[in-house]
């Protein structure tokens, strides 16, 4: 059945999407590549952690991404420096006016052959805000991810991030 409440959230998906289409038809380009850099600060949220770890990191992220339309696709490189760890982060954003929400797979690579620093596997999810300055952009954004791989060694480890950025499409 249709309800009233169903035409209300019909109408605001709209009025959030045709916004941001309608000035990608404008500019005559659909699609626009995109180069961002953010800090970040991260709390490691561990979940049964007999070796009571560090929590706290810092850490910085380029991203590269395709821009189309509402969607964009990402490529991530991230190192952090308190655990001298580089990880790729490929997935995927979709905007809504200067809202966004973001799905990716972080992969921790290892880059010492130390016991801490292991090969693990995750999915990322967040939501950030976007500030368009002409062709600039002010990128703040919040987001978890859960690590799967290596559950037994250490518990549980799931990174909390606030992120801050500046970045430009081309």
């Amino acid at each position: 059945m249709f309800r009233r409440s169903h035409l209300f959230i019909i109408i605001l998906v709209l009025c959030v999407i045709l916004p941001t289409s309608h000035h990608a038809f404008a500019k005559s380009r659909l699609g626009s590549f995109g180069l961002e850099l953010s800090i970040g600060g991260n709390y490691d949220l561990l979940v049964n952690d007999t070796q009571k770890s560090e929590r706290l990191g810092l850490n910085t992220e380029l991203l590269l991404s395709y821009k189309f339309l509402i969607l964009s696709g990402d490529l991530g490189v991230l190192y952090d420096f308190r655990k001298a760890q580089a990880m790729l982060r490929p997935g995927m954003r979709l905007f809504l006016g200067w809202l966004y929400f973001r799905l990716a797979i972080p992969i921790a690579l290892p880059l010492t052959s130390a016991k801490d620093d292991m090969f693990n596997l995750g999915i990322l999810v967040g939501a950030g805000v976007q500030i368009k300055i002409k062709k600039f952009i002010i990128v703040f954004e919040g987001n978890v991810s859960p690590f799967f791989i290596n559950i037994n060694d250490r518990g549980l480890l799931m990174p909390a991030e606030a992120r801050f950025g500046i970045g430009y499409y081309f």
